[in-house]
């Protein structure tokens, strides 16, 4: 029976090497030896442990999670940064529309304002799936 309970302990082991998963730890998000913290900025900065480097930035932590994916596996991650800026960008882009639709009086001007940010609405989560994508792939 203990035999059975070291090969079940091994198995695990060998596997969240091999596939990190993320878990969260104090304030920041682990995955394997990437530390993702968020700064007061409201972005992502991701750490790696084991070189002692910073890895990148990020908008999103969709974004974060998956540039910390993919550089567990040594693939390229400029995919998943340009991902993330797209996000960013939408993000502020809808900030933008919504302030500007408040402060204006003129209707049409609002309901541009408003196909605006429907626009940019469905562009952010159409990128965010992608992210998505590459963080489940």
């Amino acid at each position: 029976m203990k035999d059975l309970i070291g090969e079940i302990k091994s198995l695990i082991t060998l596997g969240l090497t091999k596939y990190p998963l993320p878990y969260k730890a104090g304030n920041a998000i682990r995955v394997g030896p990437v530390i993702v913290r968020q700064r007061k900025d409201k972005t992502y900065l991701l750490f790696d442990c084991k070189k002692d480097t910073a890895i990148s930035s990020a908008h999103s932590k969709h974004g974060a999670l998956a540039i910390a994916k993919l550089y567990n596996e040594d693939k390229n991650i400029q995919k998943a940064i340009k991902l993330d800026n797209s996000v960013g960008k939408y993000d502020a882009d809808i900030m933008f529309y919504e302030n500007s639709y408040k402060i204006t009086n003129d209707e049409f001007k609002k309901d541009v304002l408003d196909a605006r940010i429907s626009v940019a609405q469905l562009d952010m989560d159409s990128t965010i799936d992608q992210l998505e994508q590459i963080i489940f792939s």
